[in-house]
């Protein structure tokens, strides 16, 4: 299943804090179909990927959010604690997302990723 470029490019962490910035808020449990965590890269030893697929309610909501947010920060959330805030360079109308994470928010996140 190809990664749109596009989708990993905006969500490479940017972990700046924006007041101004838009706001997406995912669920791990209703907005991904699929989530895989890819902890170690050749290419950048110390990223740590969250690949996920949304769900068509998702991605019809992260469509809207990038086309409302676009040339601006955009905040991800995912069950309830910011993952990035970077700056939207397109519409992203795709079911498949590649989000760069540092090991802390790996670490806070990972809980609340695990199947209950």
């Amino acid at each position: 299943m190809p990664w749109k470029i596009t989708a990993a490019i905006l969500f490479c962490a940017l972990y700046g804090v924006d007041t101004q910035a838009a706001e997406i808020a995912f669920s791990s449990r209703q907005d991904f179909t699929a989530i895989n965590l890819q902890l170690k890269n050749q290419h950048n030893p110390g990223a740590i990927t969250l690949n996920v697929e949304l769900s068509p309610a998702a991605q019809a909501r992260l469509a809207s959010a990038s086309r409302e947010a676009l040339h601006q920060n955009l905040t991800l959330i995912i069950d309830g604690k910011k993952v990035s805030t970077p700056k939207v360079q397109a519409v992203l109308d795709t079911r498949q997302l590649q989000i760069s994470l540092s090991r802390e928010t790996t670490q806070d996140l990972l809980p609340s990723l695990l199947p209950r």
